[in-house]
């Protein structure tokens, strides 16, 4: 019962032991939406570079940035993610000096922008419900049970 918060399964046992740490320190519940199985990570990568095109590196540093240091996205998910969508055709990359082959720059395909829109039609309602359910329970947490938010309204635990 007596189970410290970073080993706690909620929060995915040892795995996410710097999550308690602080309010910049790594934070679990961003980390299972955007990871690569199944989370928002190949919409989120599909997006930055719908920007403009970007080097893996840029987009690890962007995400860290964009999340406020949330999430630090790591070679490990990011490279092989974006492998798959260049074998699927929905991002084209090019090494700009093909001898060196140290950077290669991706960028969104056509393909690669219908699909991107296609997931945000389907993810943008979801995530608005994620986030109503998640203000329930941060309200709740609060000590403000059964109040309603208003419209504009940021929960704060």
């Amino acid at each position: 019962m007596g189970t410290w918060p970073e080993q706690h399964w909620a929060f995915g046992g040892r795995r996410f032991s710097p999550w308690h740490q602080g309010v910049d320190a790594f934070n679990p519940f961003v980390a299972s939406l955007l990871s690569k199985g199944g989370g928002l990570l190949p919409l989120y990568v599909m997006h930055l570079l719908s920007e403009e095109p970007r080097y893996g590196n840029e987009v690890m540093d962007l995400i860290a940035v964009r999340t406020g240091g949330q999430w630090m996205a790591n070679p490990g998910a990011i490279y092989p993610l974006m492998n798959v969508l260049e074998q699927q055709g929905l991002i084209e990359g090019e090494w700009p000096d093909p001898r060196k082959r140290t950077i290669r720059i991706y960028k969104l395909t056509d393909d690669g922008q219908q699909e991107m829109e296609r997931l945000k039609a389907i993810v943008r309602p979801k995530l608005e419900e994620a986030i109503e359910v998640l203000q329930v329970m941060a309200r709740d947490l609060n000590g403000h049970e059964g109040e309603k938010a208003g419209p504009d309204e940021v929960i704060y635990l």
